[in-house]
């Protein structure tokens, strides 16, 4: 099958018309047979970006690539020639169109956007523009109004492609509305209205329990503010990957943040559960932490797993020290270092055996919850859990992991962070759960015959 640049080569040499300049460089590769509306509008948006007016457009490209088409019609490489939208669309005033724009646009746009795209109409465009014909908007028309916006007007450089933005949109929405009043292609689709992390993490927050300490409550808002949301605050929900959380992993290694890189996915996730239970997304997979490449070695290495009987060993080496304690939290609730640090004795329930943290409630083990009893004496609710008389405030989040880190190598657990000692809490919940099931199924079984 021809390509256009293949149909524009046989013209070229029968001495027609050469082929007006980027429509090779754009569309050379198109198959003859495979040119629709669809695709011809995807290359007049392309052409417009490139300086092509509307007008020029109708008058010039279209009549060449209508000939191209003819011409393997002629040559059997084609049955017929498709009916396409003529693009004879009335004045496009400026101004006239902008309002019917900016209704269309805010239903599936941020309102921040809309909010800083109205500014720049009201500034700048609706001075410049006025009543100018946007059929006629090509790259000199546009190379001008820089010149105006930079020079007269003292604007921003960086800003500049906002205010060409809304410019080629209009114009493309009008294409667009005419294209399907005319049936010659469908309406593109409504756009959804992208879940910004700016927009829910402030509601994340104020559902928060109300046993959450006021102290981690700050710890989190803190974090938003200072490294989550300049880095992640414009993106979507819904897009969240792990290709997204490596490279703010990445964009952290420049900053002071690099530390709190766990603590993070565990607020965005604790942001995509809350989405998801309020009913603004659907419910997606968990982000984890990326996992460092190990190096090749040749001497095996150690079990990443924590032995249960060293473990034990280890929580019940020193009832009273508060290494003991933050190593408990971690491998018997799976607490993160965080939630560790601001801890208080009002969310633990002790009478019920529960724990409240976060958003999420979690069973303490009767063994534990008697270690507890005894740890807290006289302590009133709102003291921390991890505290002495001497340090009555949250320790940092270098001190528990220090800790713990002290603790396991006493032990010979010295290869274990203290994030594996704490996922080995949800790996043996879940091997609970799973033996639970199986023997709750063999219970169910048939009697044999």
């Amino acid at each position: 099958m021809l390509k256009l640049s293949d149909a524009a080569a046989l013209a070229d040499s029968r001495g027609e018309a050469a082929a007006p300049p980027e429509l090779l460089h754009l569309a050379g590769r198109y198959r003859l047979d495979r040119v629709t509306q669809s695709v011809l509008e995807d290359l007049r948006q392309r052409l417009s970006r490139k300086g092509v007016s509307l007008t020029d457009f109708r008058q010039i490209y279209l009549p060449y690539i209508k000939e191209l088409l003819n011409a393997g019609v002629a040559n059997g490489s084609l049955k017929e020639v498709p009916s396409f939208f003529d693009y004879d669309l009335p004045p496009l005033p400026f101004q006239a169109c902008c309002p019917p724009w900016l209704e269309d646009f805010s239903a599936h746009c941020a309102r921040a956007t809309l909010v800083r795209y109205e500014g720049i109409i009201r500034r700048f465009l609706n001075t410049y523009w006025g009543d100018t014909d946007l059929r006629g908007l090509d790259g000199p028309a546009v190379d001008a109004y820089r010149s105006y916006y930079l020079e007269q007007r003292d604007g921003a450089p960086s800003l500049f492609p906002s205010h060409t933005a809304i410019l080629y949109s209009i114009l493309d929405f009008y294409v667009a509305k005419a294209i399907a009043e005319r049936g010659q292609g469908a309406p593109p689709p409504p756009r959804e209205k992208p879940l910004l992390l700016k927009d829910v993490a402030p509601y994340w927050l104020e559902s928060l329990p109300e046993t959450t300490p006021t102290a981690l409550k700050e710890a989190y808002k803190a974090h938003l503010e200072q490294y989550i949301l300049p880095n992640l605050g414009l993106s979507d929900l819904r897009k969240f990957n792990p290709r997204r959380i490596r490279d703010y992993q990445t964009a952290l290694k420049h900053s002071r943040g690099a530390p709190f890189f766990k603590t993070h996915v565990d607020i965005l996730n604790q942001i995509l559960r809350y989405a998801a239970k309020s009913g603004l997304m659907d419910a997606i997979p968990t982000l984890r932490v990326p996992k460092k490449r190990q190096p090749r070695v040749t001497h095996p290495e150690p079990p990443s797993l924590p032995p249960y009987d060293r473990m034990m060993e280890v929580i019940n080496s020193d009832p009273s020290g508060l290494d003991v304690l933050i190593v408990r939290l971690a491998w018997q609730l799976g607490l993160f270092s965080d939630e560790i640090r601001f801890l208080k004795w009002s969310q633990l329930d002790l009478a019920a055996n529960t724990a409240h943290v976060a958003d999420r409630e979690i069973p303490i083990p009767d063994e534990l919850c008697g270690y507890l009893s005894k740890r807290r004496g006289t302590a009133s609710s709102d003291s921390y859990v991890i505290c002495t008389e001497s340090h009555p405030e949250p320790y940092s989040n270098s001190h528990i992991f220090r800790s713990a880190q002290e603790l396991l190598w006493r032990f010979g657990l010295g290869h274990l962070s203290f994030e594996e000692v704490r996922q080995d809490y949800y790996r043996r919940q879940k091997d609970a759960y799973i033996k639970k099931q199986l023997g709750s199924a063999r219970k169910g079984d048939p009697a044999p015959g």
